[in-house]
């Protein structure tokens, strides 16, 4: 809402009294959860799920990389665009892992992940992955060693 004075130098100044919201009536989300270990996903390749009592799910998947795939099938936005798509992840190793990740089967990117740790504590790494307006799959992998473990990733609601 933009409020304006019609006296130059004046402070404008609103006052709201009986504001209400239709019943029914939802904000639109900001951004939609996808959790790794959803049976909506592909898991193959020797990736597993595994207990992670930090994740947000209460699981996670691991041992993806070295031929094991995550794909997250169904990621679905209203508008093609860059997302800047949340990686929720886990990694204990010393230097960092890397992961592949590709969209809509097009060319991967190489992501290379901070250490979070310990393989129980969760980070958060923000990607720009290019979605087309609908359903579209986003796949995890390595073909050289192993990625970091997968807890979820977050979509924003739009492109930006």
């Amino acid at each position: 809402m933009f409020v304006t004075s019609h006296a130059s130098g004046s402070p404008g100044q609103v006052v709201f009294n009986g504001l209400s919201a239709a019943d029914g009536a939802t904000p639109p989300p900001l951004a939609t959860s996808y959790e790794a270990e959803s049976t909506g996903n592909t898991i193959a390749g020797g990736a597993s799920v595994a207990a992670c009592s930090t994740c947000s799910g209460g699981v996670r998947v691991g041992f993806v990389g070295a031929g094991g795939t995550l794909t997250f099938n169904n990621v679905n936005v209203a508008a093609a665009g860059t997302y800047q798509v949340a990686i929720a992840y886990l990694d204990g190793s010393a230097t960092g892992r890397q992961a592949t990740i590709s969209v809509n089967g097009a060319a991967p990117q190489t992501v290379s992940f901070t250490p979070t740790g310990s393989f129980s504590t969760v980070g958060v790494m923000t990607v720009p992955l290019p979605l087309a307006a609908g359903n579209n799959t986003i796949e995890f992998a390595n073909p050289a060693a192993f990625a970091p473990d997968f807890d979820r990733i977050i979509v924003p609601a739009a492109a930006g």
